[in-house]
């Protein structure tokens, strides 16, 4: 009897061991994954589709065999999709420098494993933004940015991610908000931040900070720099600032500077 179970055993693990070694043979690969920047991934639907009972559906619903499947998100997001399908993690090289745009794109990839039911995934990104707040606490305001732009796109605002940013800018807010480059120049911080998610940060009654760190985060995003040239520049540094200075009178106490 004992021997059974043993053997039983170990024809489960040869078992796990076979199918684990055919994930990433190219010869499996069936199907073609085009990504909303013109990127195409190749991949295997019976390993997508086990990993994802929402791919599961659509690959195999009516019995028609596809070849290809159009997502909404971009390469780099897809090709994150299918090789946390195939190793359980996020090895690719993109998503280890620290910067505004990798920060985003986290969220972006947050949203995609929550469309397509990556519980696993989720819970990995959530890890990574916890460490990335941490160490780098000025990107922590385009996270939350970034979150709540899918709240005013009508979209559903990634909760958890958004929550991870605002507990790093409230316990952090002057690195956060405030923190220049070695050049002198912003990176991220409040520069980041959209009217909207501005005056929030700002505004916010639980941040610890005091009274001028929120003043001078107000003056440092009315003068962030951004796309445009010209009069057009000109015109909408006027507007910005404008922003600002109602932004400064709603949410900051003067007397207390």
């Amino acid at each position: 009897m004992r021997k059974d179970h043993q053997k039983s055993k170990s024809d489960k693990f040869s078992l796990a061991v076979d199918l684990i070694s055919g994930v990433d043979n190219d010869s499996m690969v069936d199907i073609m994954l085009l990504a909303n920047d013109g990127g195409e991934i190749p991949a295997s639907r019976f390993v997508i589709s086990a990993r994802s009972t929402v791919l599961q559906r659509t690959l195999f619903k009516e019995n028609v065999e596809q070849r290809e499947l159009k997502l909404d998100y971009s390469t780099n997001v897809v090709r994150a999709l299918v090789k946390y399908c195939s190793t359980n993690d996020l090895v690719d090289d993109v998503w280890r420098p620290r910067n505004e745009s990798v920060a985003r794109e986290l969220i972006h990839l947050y949203d995609a494993a929550n469309t397509y039911e990556l519980i696993g995934l989720k819970d990995l990104i959530c890890a990574k933004l916890k460490v990335l707040t941490r160490t780098h606490p000025n990107l922590a305001c385009a996270i939350y940015d970034e979150c709540a732009s899918y709240g005013s796109s009508g979209g559903q605002v990634p909760a958890k991610p958004k929550s991870i940013a605002l507990k790093a800018i409230r316990h952090n807010p002057t690195a956060a908000l405030l923190k220049k480059n070695e050049h002198g120049n912003q990176e991220a911080g409040v520069a980041a931040l959209r009217a909207s998610t501005a005056e929030e940060i700002i505004g916010d009654p639980k941040m610890n900070a005091e009274e001028i760190t929120m003043f001078r985060a107000a003056v440092i995003w009315a003068d962030a720099p951004f796309l445009g040239d010209g009069v057009n520049y000109a015109y909408r540094l006027q507007e910005r600032r404008h922003v600002a200075k109602q932004m400064i009178s709603r949410c900051i106490n003067l007397s207390n500077i």
